[in-house]
């Protein structure tokens, strides 16, 4: 009689990967008790960031004109072949000249999915030969691995005690006992060769993977190819991953799209019967 449950969230983000909307229905319920937290932490009161992700949550359109001393940057471009290669050259020369930025710290590549020209499987590839160019990589699990790589736990593994999301650094590969050791923050997780599925390369993730996380600077694909998700949630939820920088690379009229369309998909719970 005496416990108390707290939960706090942000409906406007994407709804949970498996089933359900539990908090958006809780808040309908008129016996809860709600209040909203409007002070911000993750970035500045004046931050562009800001200011775009609320007109992208009320379903307007942000101004697209570039300014100097922001902190939000839309970069026109309709071919993905060419939004692949200024992603290149942002991470691999113009972020670190300009800002001092490194993939492995500051650096989070987001798109919509894993498949495509502009997906994170081909976005990894691409982007761990420029960034992580080494003679050796390891092929384990049809996945493909390298000294210092960025990687990804892909699933909760409570007995190595990392979980789904976690981002880390391949600081060994031992051929001659099958090991792989990834150092997560300041733990060493050690995988036998035959557990390599658990992680893929995180140079590039899917917005999905990466809610409740943040990076100082998120860059993100906008495309037509994303069609089937592009929609307000998916934008917003990228977006407020950044914390110091934002820069959308891409279609403006798949941006139009992606912030007037609504996740139209019903979730049928229980909860608000």
């Amino acid at each position: 009689s005496q416990a108390r449950l707290i939960l706090v969230g942000d409906y406007d983000q994407l709804p949970s990967v498996g089933p359900g909307t539990v908090l958006k229905d809780l808040l309908k319920l008129p016996f809860f008790q709600h209040h909203a937290l409007e002070t911000i932490f993750r970035q500045s009161k004046t931050s562009s960031i800001i200011a775009n992700a609320h007109s992208v949550r009320q379903g307007d359109l942000f101004s697209l004109k570039h300014y100097k001393e922001s902190d939000f940057f839309f970069l026109p471009e309709k071919d993905p072949l060419k939004i692949k290669q200024i992603i290149i050259d942002l991470v691999q020369t113009r972020l670190p000249k300009a800002y001092g930025y490194t993939v492995m710290d500051d650096i989070q590549v987001l798109t919509p999915q894993n498949k495509g020209d502009l997906g994170t499987v081909e976005l990894n590839k691409v982007l761990q030969e420029v960034v992580n160019p080494q003679s050796f990589a390891l092929d384990a699990m049809g996945n493909q691995f390298r000294l210092q790589d960025k990687v990804m736990q892909l699933k909760n593994n409570y007995v190595k005690g990392v979980f789904n999301g976690d981002i880390g650094v391949i600081i060994s590969i031992d051929q001659t006992n099958e090991t792989l050791s990834v150092r997560f923050d300041d733990v060493e997780v050690c995988y036998e060769f035959t557990e390599c599925d658990e992680l893929k390369c995180a140079y590039a993730a899917t917005v999905h993977k990466f809610q409740g996380s943040e990076y100082p600077c998120i860059i993100m694909p906008i495309h037509m190819s994303h069609y089937k998700l592009l929609y307000r949630q998916l934008l917003y939820t990228a977006i407020t991953r950044g914390k110091s920088l934002v820069i959308l690379v891409g279609d403006p009229g798949a941006l139009k799209i992606a912030i007037q369309k609504e996740d139209v998909s019903r979730r049928f719970t229980g909860l608000t019967v």
